[in-house]
């Protein structure tokens, strides 16, 4: 897989659109072009998911595969592709399955909070709004 060149790699998933499967996970839409982009990149690099890619889905080495990621310039992006794709899934950007889980659900936490204090925020900036009213 190393000797493709990027246009291979991306005709690869441009033809195989309805097959394309990242460990169990089908991928589709945007996900393909995505991964694509993510392997054209990767096989750059030469990243060690590309030269080992049993690797990285076995849940045996998790440790191993970890220890691989830690040292490669693509952990960011593999990550952040894992997360948008809902990758479920083998190691990607470092963590494995449960740890992806985890930080998702940090994640919506988050938002969660910051969009209830907003709300917040414009209920009480409205009422302040009414009180000031009624007071003119």
């Amino acid at each position: 897989m190393n000797d493709m060149t990027q246009q291979q790699l991306l005709n690869a998933a441009a033809v195989e659109r309805r097959n394309d499967r990242v460990g169990n996970r089908v991928l589709s839409g945007d996900h393909i072009k995505d991964f694509a982009q993510f392997t054209a990149r990767a096989a750059e690099k030469r990243t060690p998911c590309l030269t080992e890619p049993d690797l990285f889905f076995d849940p045996h080495t998790v440790d191993e595969a970890k220890k691989r990621c830690h040292g490669c310039p693509m952990i960011d992006a593999c990550l952040n592709f894992a997360l948008d794709a809902r990758q479920v899934d083998g190691v990607w950007g470092g963590l494995d399955e449960t740890e992806r889980r985890r930080l998702l659900k940090a994640r919506r936490s988050a938002k969660q909070r910051h969009w209830k204090r907003q709300r917040e925020a414009r209920a009480a900036a409205a009422q302040s709004d009414t009180l000031f009213e009624m007071s003119a």
